[in-house]
């Protein structure tokens, strides 16, 4: 069932890239917080102008909704890398402070600077919510273990429907570890390397 479940995303996902925008998948990220470890697509457009949009999958929060992509433009990328890494640092020492004082139960809001973007998810169709927000929380799992969670802050609507909605997103990092190679794989150098080597493989097959 579950892998019906990915596969289905991926088919997904598929649809988006056809249907919406020219994308590729550069590259993936893991969210071990899980127990099967689903791995997640980042997808981009080929730089033009220096320009590109990253699609960034998450889990879904909501059962009727299948798949949930962030849409980044890159002109906003450093901003959102700037707020998670933030939160990142919050995260950091809320665990120091957690394991000194032995509290084995928290889960609060994380404040960060205030960063707005596109969000898509996908129900029967792909629809597109343009003015989403973003909040972080820390929280101590029953296990013990401390967790960064970036979320939307209000449910997602649909820009051309407003009685189609979603609950959203949700991306748990378990680690800094895992917060930075996640932010590592967001990069517009990381975009040119995978379509001029998608362009090198190309051009061997010329007629």
């Amino acid at each position: 069932m579950k892998n019906l479940k990915l596969m289905m995303v991926m088919l997904f996902a598929l649809v988006m890239t056809s249907v919406s925008y020219s994308q590729d998948v550069i590259d993936t990220y893991e969210m071990s917080y899980f127990e099967s470890k689903p791995t997640y697509n980042i997808s981009a457009s080929e730089v033009e102008d220096g320009k590109t949009s990253f699609y960034i999958y998450a889990a879904s929060a909501d059962r009727y909704s299948d798949a949930v992509a962030l849409i980044i433009k890159s002109e906003q990328l450093e901003k959102l890398k700037s707020v998670i890494d933030s939160a990142k640092v919050t995260y950091e020492n809320w665990v120091k402070t957690a394991k000194e004082n032995n509290v084995t139960e928290l889960d609060k809001e994380i404040s960060i600077d205030k960063v707005t973007f596109k969000c898509g998810f996908f129900t029967s169709s792909w629809h597109f919510d343009y003015s989403v927000q973003l909040t972080s929380r820390f929280k101590i799992l029953s296990s013990g273990e401390c967790v960064l969670i970036l979320e939307n802050k209000s449910k997602l609507v649909s820009g051309s429907n407003k009685y189609i909605d979603s609950d959203g997103f949700f991306m748990v990092f378990t680690s800094s570890d895992e917060i930075d190679s996640f932010l590592s794989k967001l990069t517009l150098e990381s975009v040119n390397a995978h379509y001029e080597k998608k362009s090198s493989k190309e051009d061997l097959f010329k007629d």
